[in-house]
């Protein structure tokens, strides 16, 4: 996976990393078997909807 450049990005990117490696199941969301992209493009798509009803 490459690396982010902006520190607050890349701190987060090793948070969720080492939780990922503690636990490859900690970002399946139930009834969606695409794992941690899945995961990703939800988490994604709730914060951009967060931002526009904000």
């Amino acid at each position: 996976m490459p690396q982010l450049s902006e520190p607050p990005f890349n701190n987060l990117y090793e948070a969720l990393m080492k939780q990922l490696a503690a636990d490859p199941y900690v970002f399946r969301i139930p009834g969606d078997d695409t794992g941690a992209a899945g995961f990703g493009k939800t988490w994604i798509r709730t914060l951009r909807e967060q931002t526009a009803a904000g």
